[in-house]
């Protein structure tokens, strides 16, 4: 990870507390997203659903904050992916809803422009889904398994849908998204 993507202390000791107490609360989350009696939404559905949060004001009227996870990250070699506005109500709530991505992920452009390139659905370990260090295996959606971040300690999955991604639309870094810029 680059200088610009590593996490602070004072970030995981957040991000930590956000998910503490929630560990015994059982995640829903199928394997196409569809709850019991529903069609399962595409991720055309999913990009419409959230294509009102280019506006970072309408995210945050929407319980989106940038606070949560403060840095922008990227990658050496795999490329950008820039910076997330959680809600908290989302990461808290034990389920993956496919439209409602638990983050946004912006790329940061010159003058501090935040463009939307891709969501996240994230999920703190629980009882279904133990932390990966325990031999947990995450949640699955769209047929993708979530990978573990173990310095956050969540399962993540991220979906580049406002930026094609050439490496796959499921992948953690975009080689299309920007570097984050030098501090």
């Amino acid at each position: 990870m680059g200088p610009h993507g590593r996490t602070s202390v004072r970030l995981v000791a957040g991000l930590a507390a956000l998910v503490v107490g929630f560990a015994a609360v059982p995640a829903v989350a199928t394997a196409d997203g569809a709850r019991p009696g529903e069609t399962a939404p595409t991720l055309t559905d999913v990009a419409r659903a959230n294509v009102r949060y280019h506006s970072i004001a309408k995210a945050e009227r929407d319980g989106y904050s940038g606070d949560v996870v403060p840095m922008c990250m990227d990658h050496p070699t795999t490329g950008g992916m820039g910076v997330h506005w959680i809600n908290v109500d989302l990461l808290t709530d034990g389920l993956i809803t496919p439209t409602r991505p638990e983050a946004l992920v912006y790329e940061l452009g010159p003058r501090g422009k935040k463009t939307l390139v891709a969501v996240e659905w994230v999920m703190p370990p629980n009882d279904m889904y133990p932390p990966a260090p325990d031999g947990g295996s995450g949640p699955t959606l769209y047929g993708q398994e979530f990978s573990w971040h173990p310095t956050l300690q969540v399962w993540k999955l991220h979906a580049w849908l406002y930026r094609a991604n050439p490496t796959g639309v499921f992948q953690d870094y975009n080689p299309d998204v920007s570097a984050c810029p030098a501090t």
